[in-house]
């Protein structure tokens, strides 16, 4: 599923950074594989608009997956773009 929103996404971020995804061992999710690829892909194009075009060389966008020291699956996306806004916070997913 990450690896298809990377593969959707991946355009996006290619002209502004780099994609990197990194796969950990995680155990199988039962979810609505469409929604849940929504989110990822919604998340990865988020961070692909937070990306400085000026600096692309040096942008990164990262996608990984894996456990928690409790079991529970993770998929964490991490950019080193401009962030949020401290105003729009409160309104993050929305």
């Amino acid at each position: 599923l990450v690896d298809m929103a990377a593969g959707v996404a991946g355009a996006e971020i290619r002209q502004r950074g780099q994609l990197i995804v990194e796969h950990e061992p995680s155990p199988r999710v039962e979810a609505d594989a469409g929604r849940l690829g929504h989110v990822v892909v919604n998340l990865l194009v988020t961070a692909a608009h937070s990306l400085d075009e000026a600096r692309a060389a040096a942008n990164k966008v990262t996608v990984r997956t894996g456990t928690e020291a409790d079991g529970a699956a993770i998929v964490q996306v991490h950019d080193n773009g401009r962030g949020f806004e401290e105003a729009d916070l409160p309104r993050i997913f929305d």
